[in-house]
Order: C-alpha cells, then sequence, then structure tokens
C-alpha cells in the first residue's frame, strides 16, 4: 500500500510512504515487554489481543473523533482487506503447514 500527498514540511515536494504488510504465524504464546517510540508511549499504546472486526470497531469510533491520528483510516482500511480476503489467507496459512 503507498500513501502520496504534499510534503508537510517541504514546499513544493511529495512525501510518499510505501507499506507492506506480512502473513506471519505465531510459534508461540510468550510475551515480552513493549518497546515503544517516544510518540506511542505519550499516546499510551497497549497490546491487546482482539478480532479483526474489533478493530475495525474501534478503529471506525476513533476515526470520528477530533484529533485522531490520519494512519487510523489507512489501517482501518488493511483490515477490511484482511475480512475480504480471509479465504485467501486461510489457503495460504495451510498450504504453509
Amino acid at each position: 500500500m503507498e500513501e502520496n500527498q504534499l510534503d508537510l514540511f517541504e514546499p513544493n515536494t511529495y512525501f510518499q510512504m510505501v507499506f507492506h504488510y506480512y502473513l506471519c504465524e505465531l510459534k508461540n504464546t510468550i510475551m515480552t515487554m513493549q518497546k515503544l517510540d517516544a510518540y506511542e508511549a505519550d499516546l499510551d499504546f497497549k497490546s491487546v489481543w482482539i478480532t479483526i472486526e474489533e478493530a475495525i470497531q474501534v478503529n471506525e469510533a476513533s476515526m470520528n473523533k477530533e484529533g485522531s491520528n490520519p494512519w487510523v483510516k489507512r489501517e482501518t482500511s488493511v483490515l477490511k482487506k484482511l475480512i475480504n480476503e480471509s479465504t485467501t489467507l486461510k489457503e495460504l496459512i495451510s498450504i504453509r503447514k
């Protein structure tokens, strides 16, 4: 997925960011301490296990709030694509096993 927009800091410049997403499989359920960036700690980020549907619901609710992070819209669209492609994902997982 790509994002292209006018750069917020450099006039007459475009900012492009390319995002890569990977299908991963957990080998165990051992969890370690979070290693948050400063802005993530400021936003009180926490790791939780929720369904894709729950994540979409939380993200959509936060998108309607003033000052919401612009990346939430992008990540929500990726989650929706995962739901739409869930059959393909299940097939990929079964092939890898």
